[in-house]
């Protein structure tokens, strides 16, 4: 019987508790190479001096500064050369009044000398050498000590580990350095319906993504993840899964089975096995959230559906990792953005919603939404940052001012498209040299994408007046490409595979075989595919699509899309580049050009 949850905490509730449960830091030694991305645990001070020796930064003369002055290009100071010095050796020659020494770059400075003079300002003979340049003391000379001095603190506790400060711990003579160990985070995925990538799929089952896309997470944030072997819903098992993964980890994350139902078992396993300290969060997404203790090992269990996993990970999980590790709060970049469309969400709940970026004509950085539920892995895949929305927020107008916590380095593509997708413009888009996002919308949402101020570019197969229903009035047409469509399968059959709503091939199927049976599936192949799995007769999709299925293919006739390009933005860098791709892009099978490709129809 499927229950209800218990009083749903606060985010920032949710965050105390999160912050209690963090495992507490040790530290170990680690050799250099392996203190790459570490955290320092405690100051390194050096253990002699650096550089060790006075060192000639250059390749050179050593002298007396006090024989060079006056010296230039017409008169220049005449010494007489009394030996060399190489890097790596002591030397063995004295610089007395009016002598010079050949010295190489980071060789010892020899005695009497104080300074050096560059090789191009001089000249030879092989005895004497003329200075056309006066130096002063300690002129291109490091003195021992002068970078880093014996005794002193050569690295600060708490300092991430690049390549640059190993490089400083080598020249200050450390064989290891004290890091803050990475904590061992167990992670656990559960349910029946999961199946691990490369095995074969049952009916209703799916593979299971949380484990990598977490464990992942883990390393990210500066913890090691331990995989455990996949869990179903069974009680005992998760309880003896559960229990290795706390005795062997300092944390341990599960994910899935945390909703309050019978089938649902991990927050029972807890209760029972554990300590719960709470479930369920006002979060959207990541609303059945458990955070407790097994045999006094923090845990917390995460969503089953990957994109509230993530999310879940994101707000809590990946501070606590960061903290343990020694790294403290990770410092987010953020962007300020106005938002391209309204933007209804649920009030109640601390909302976390995904986001895209495109600049529009002016340069102004948009965020439209790409939420598609927290059960679409693609959602985070095609954002560019998170936007927190209040619980008290019921809407987001068009063109308020939102804060966008970016993911890594993300910045808005040079190109966003939205609209049809298929073989030919996926050849013009390998031709496009810079960053491209496309939206595989369907003809009717990309249109109303560009329209709203999302997108570049649009490609559509609508007529105008369909167009001019759905507001579009501010977008160039330009003339692009035809495409053969027709069946695979029994054209004759009872139940027809076909695109959603939408899309230029569900408009023509629909306007010849008004009457038919048929079954909607996101994709072309995954129509194509269902006619091999018997699950339907026959499917209307692209002749390239028939082709690389090497699958029969009736032809029915010829499907127009035409590019629209938003008025604002016919100068973008990307959308020239666009254009000048799809001029030179190949042409598949399946695919005709007509001479008045790439001319305005329209604007």
């Amino acid at each position: 019987m499927r229950k209800e949850f218990r009083d749903l905490a606060s985010t920032e509730e949710a965050a105390r508790v999160a912050d209690d449960l963090t495992p507490q830091r040790s530290v170990e030694r680690v050799d250099l190479v392996g203190a790459r991305g570490r955290t320092l645990a405690e100051d390194v001070k050096a253990s002699v001096d650096v550089p060790g020796f006075d060192r000639s930064l250059m390749d050179g003369y050593a002298v007396r500064a006090e024989d060079t002055y006056g010296a230039g290009e017409a008169e220049p100071a005449t010494l007489t050369v009394v030996g060399s010095v190489s890097a790596g050796e002591p030397p063995e020659v004295e610089v007395g009044e009016a002598e010079a020494a050949e010295i190489a770059t980071g060789a010892p400075i020899p005695e009497g000398a104080d300074a050096v003079v560059p090789v191009e300002r001089t000249e030879t003979d092989g005895n004497t050498v003329d200075v056309r340049k006066a130096v002063a003391p300690a002129d291109s000379v490091m003195f021992a000590g002068s970078d880093v001095a014996s005794g002193e603190v050569a690295l600060r506790a708490g300092t991430t580990l690049s390549q640059r400060e190993i490089g400083l711990a080598a020249a200050v003579g450390s064989e290891t350095l004290p890091v803050y160990a990475s904590p061992r985070v167990g992670v656990v995925s559960t349910g029946d319906e999961l199946v691990r990538p490369g095995g074969a799929l049952g009916e209703g089952q799916i593979h299971d993504v949380n484990t990598f896309s977490v464990a992942a997470s883990v390393e990210d944030a500066g913890g090691e993840a331990v995989v455990y072997d996949h869990v179903g819903d069974d009680y005992e098992a998760m309880v003896d899964t559960m229990r290795e993964a706390s005795s062997d980890c300092d944390i341990v994350l599960s994910s899935g089975s945390t909703s309050a139902s019978d089938e649902d078992v991990v927050y029972r396993v807890i209760e029972q096995e554990g300590e719960l300290l709470l479930h369920g969060v006002a979060l959207k997404p990541g609303r059945p959230t458990v955070f407790g203790k097994l045999d006094g090992t923090p845990f917390v269990g995460l969503p089953g559906n990957p994109i509230s996993a993530l999310s879940v990970f994101r707000v809590f999980v990946e501070g606590m990792l960061r903290d343990a590790a020694g790294g403290g709060e990770d410092e987010r970049l953020r962007r300020s953005a106005r938002v391209a469309d309204e933007v209804r969400v649920e009030g109640g709940r601390t909302r976390l919603l995904p986001v895209g970026l495109v600049e529009d004509g002016d340069g102004t950085t948009l965020a439209y939404s790409v939420d598609k539920g927290s059960g679409a892995t693609t959602s985070l895949t095609r954002a560019d940052g998170i936007v927190n929305v209040e619980p008290s927020t019921n809407y987001i107008d068009e063109g308020e001012l939102v804060e966008v916590e970016l993911f890594g380095g993300a910045t808005p593509p040079a190109l966003l498209g939205a609209g049809e997708r298929d073989g030919f413009l996926d050849s013009a888009l390998k031709q496009h040299k810079d960053d491209v996002r496309w939206l595989p919308t369907g003809s009717v949402a990309g249109a109303q994408r560009l329209r709203d101020g999302v997108a570049d570019v649009a490609a559509i197969g609508l007529s105008q007046e369909a167009l001019d229903a759905l507001g579009v009035d501010e977008a160039v047409r330009i003339r692009g490409y035809d495409r053969r469509v027709g069946y695979v399968g029994d054209p004759e059959g009872d139940v027809f595979g076909v695109l959603p709503d939408g899309y230029a091939l569900r408009e023509l199927f629909d306007e010849r075989n008004p009457e038919s049976e048929t079954r909607v599936f996101r994709s072309e192949r995954g129509a194509a595919n269902a006619v091999a799995s018997g699950k339907v007769d026959s499917a209307f999709v692209g002749e390239d699509v028939a082709l690389d299925l090497d699958a029969g293919f009736e032809p029915s006739g010829w499907s127009s899309v035409d590019i629209l390009v938003a008025e604002d933005r016919r100068d973008k860098d990307g959308v020239v580049a666009f254009l000048n791709s799809l001029r030179g892009a190949e042409e598949p099978d399946g695919y005709r050009v007509p001479d008045e490709a790439g001319e305005p129809l329209r604007g």
